[in-house]
């Protein structure tokens, strides 16, 4: 049997209780297999070869050298990824997230059982625990907290491990406590109807950050609410229970291991993405900001819906502000304007091979003068700049909507795409226990009509490689006015549908054939008018 030891780095004695366990231990003739960590692992590897004789395999990346000794046999492990280019954009992938090492990957892969001394602070030492309990590889935890020996065979009893919740959990782990939920409700959504439909309902965490992170409200704002809600941030508890409920942390290109938004809990890990951008702001020596007006065209042609000029260049963002502020001022900017504004900070590169002047890492974007979300840009591509938000990459926030079929629904996305109006096609409140908002008939800004969740409702105002606005939740409203002529077709329709889901759907199937039979020139109005007056819609037999 190979029984894998390791402990946590700062651990400076073995406790004579885990002495005694690996003295049990040995007396079955296994393989203990460990690697070459400071400290801890070098502790337990000289008494396991010094003390018991025992038979020990030290494993260590195939580029590092390490002592050799009669006491212990050495095994080079080679990358998980034979490509270094492969290795490369992985690591990139993989910053401010956890990922196991190549020799810890090894180590857990080969361990049968395992012996962690832990002090109740490591994340690697846990999450290896966490791992070989995943992978049904019983371990035994000596915690430096309470300075008990667990022996831990299944997930439930990780629990033991990291203790109850305190107060401010809700009755769920994942639940997030309605005091703090509540808040955020009513700081983050615009809508009124959205706030008070929201008020309530239970959410969970991963809803609560999605809600807050993709706000347009200003940044300083967004920061100040994520940092309050860290209180209900318990890493390790909230791991051991996703673990206990058969739930893994996402994955990325085949990486066994890897656990995201651990480094400090959820919320955490979310304001420390947001205060280094914040920090960002304050220019070292040859640096310097662009200021850049955006304005939205409408209609666009082919991809190029928005219309970028450079203003001003800037040595430090005061000045850039000041500028900002009069210049919005002076323009005469409001709420209406389709227009919005980006500071691209610029860093000289002093590589003469590199091809450039200077890289952008980061751009922040404002709605007048409002900084409200910011960009963090990937290396050039083919002399393009791949920009990959941060806070605005995802068109997926997993929340109802109060809206039922045959309601006409308001958004306002305003500066960053047209006010618009859609049609419910499905109740946005019941989605067979998926939060996806419901489905709403959409006209396409060529002038034509599809369906899609109202949730994948999104500004498509510049081209493919940037997309920047935000999701429409925000910008929801009940519409009971007149209707902009373009958008009468809804009247129509409306008054077929009579509220009816089993009608709606019908009328879903048939614009889906629709789509499928690849119509050239597009859902018009006619086809939609003809729609509302079909046997389908208003046959009463209809199953």
């Amino acid at each position: 049997m190979k029984i894998y030891v390791s402990s946590s780095e700062n651990i400076k004695a073995i406790p004579e209780v885990v002495k005694s366990r690996l003295k049990e231990l040995k007396g079955d003739n296994p393989e203990f297999i460990t690697g070459t960590y400071p400290g801890a692992d070098e502790l337990l590897r000289d008494y396991l070869c010094q003390e018991l004789k025992a038979d020990v395999t030290v494993y260590a990346p195939e580029d590092e050298e390490i002592v050799a000794s009669e006491a212990y046999e050495s095994k080079s492990v080679k990358p998980r990824f034979e490509d270094e280019q492969k290795r490369k954009s992985n690591r990139q992938f993989m910053q401010e997230s956890f990922v196991f090492s190549d020799t810890d990957y090894y180590l857990l892969k080969n361990a049968e059982y395992g012996i962690f001394l832990w002090d109740g602070e490591n994340e690697r030492i846990f999450l290896n625990i966490a791992e070989m309990v995943w992978n049904k590889s019983p371990v035994e935890v000596y915690s430096f907290k309470d300075s008990n020996i667990y022996k831990i065979e299944k997930p439930e009893e990780l629990k033991r491990l990291v203790g109850e919740p305190d107060e401010h959990y809700a009755a769920r782990w994942d639940i997030m406590p309605l005091k703090y939920y509540k808040e955020a409700v009513k700081k983050c959504m615009i809508s009124e109807d959205m706030k008070d439909f929201l008020s309530e309902e239970k959410a969970s965490k991963d809803t609560t950050v999605d809600m807050m992170i993709y706000s347009p409200i200003p940044l300083k704002d967004k920061l100040e609410l994520l940092e309050k809600m860290s209180v209900v941030d318990n890493k390790y508890y909230e791991l051991a229970m996703k673990i206990c409920a058969g739930k893994r942390s996402r994955w990325c290109d085949g990486v066994e291991g890897l656990y995201h938004d651990i480094s400090m809990g959820l919320f955490g890990f979310h304001a420390e993405k947001l205060r280094n951008a914040l920090n960002e702001l304050k220019l070292k020596q040859g640096e310097s900001f662009v200021l850049k007006r955006v304005d939205y065209i409408y209609p666009g042609k082919a991809f190029k819906r928005c219309e970028t000029a450079e203003l001003k260049d800037y040595e430090d963002y005061d000045s850039a502000m000041e500028f900002l502020q009069k210049y919005v001022n002076d323009e005469k900017i409001n709420h209406e304007s389709m227009c919005w504004f980006v500071l691209e900070k610029r860093v000289p590169v002093n590589d003469e091979s590199a091809g450039r002047e200077f890289d952008s890492p980061y751009s922040y974007y404002f709605v007048r003068d409002e900084l409200v979300s910011f960009c963090k840009n990937s290396q050039r591509i083919n002399g393009t700049w791949f920009e990959h938000p941060e806070y605005i990459g995802t068109k997926y926030l997993h929340l109802y909507t109060p809206y039922s079929v045959g309601t006409i629904v308001k958004i306002d996305n305003r500066p960053f795409d047209p006010l618009t109006y859609v049609l419910m096609l499905e109740n946005g409140y019941d989605d067979n226990g998926v939060r996806a908002g419901g489905k709403a008939l959409f006209r396409t800004k060529e002038g034509k009509w599809t369906y899609r969740s109202i949730n994948e409702f999104r500004p498509d105002n510049c081209n493919y490689y940037h997309d920047f606005g935000f999701p429409s939740y925000y910008g929801l409203s009940r519409y009971d006015g007149e209707l902009p002529e373009e958008f009468l077709v809804f009247k129509a329709l409306q008054k077929a549908l009579d509220g009816d889901t089993k009608k709606a759907k019908l009328l879903m199937e048939r614009l889906e054939e629709m789509e499928e039979e690849e119509y050239i020139i597009g859902i018009t109005d006619d086809v939609i008018n003809e729609l509302a007056k079909s046997d389908r819609l208003n046959d009463e037999k209809e199953e």
